[in-house]
């Protein structure tokens, strides 16, 4: 685990949005996992559920530095890149309604790939797991 005091919640913030930079999306609860194991629990917090969730702090510092390029896929619990038909200034947003995501070259429908370090099972998503919440 790195040492707390010498990690940023701009540090954990600039981490989340290289996740999202190398894996196109961050599901939360493997992040708030991943982040309070590798960071340490001064970045993380148990919520009311029981489930670890990533502390404000880290939540302002990562909304500060991906503002115009990320958003909040509330449907999923992921943060993703944002598109062109993503509604301009929404950090929130759902599928229903907007264009349906492009799948990667090289990528059929249904691949699975890895998201994160962590080893938790809701690390693995499958590269059409937005389209598949679309009517």
């Amino acid at each position: 685990m790195v040492e707390e005091q010498q990690v940023t919640a701009g540090d954990v913030a600039r981490w989340m949005a290289d996740q999202i930079a190398e894996h196109g999306l961050l599901d939360q609860a493997a992040a708030a996992e991943t982040i309070g194991r590798t960071f340490g629990t001064a970045f993380v917090y148990e919520n009311r559920n029981g489930t670890w969730a990533i502390a404000r702090h880290v939540l302002a510092a990562f909304r500060k530095l991906t503002a115009d390029t990320v958003v909040w896929e509330r449907s999923a619990q992921l943060w993703r890149h944002r598109m062109p038909s993503d509604p301009p200034g929404r950090r929130q947003v759902d599928w229903a309604g907007y264009a349906r995501p492009v799948q990667p070259p090289g990528r059929r429908a249904g691949h699975v790939e890895q998201v994160g370090a962590a080893s938790s099972s809701r690390l693995w998503r499958t590269a059409d797991h937005l389209s598949r919440s679309l009517p």
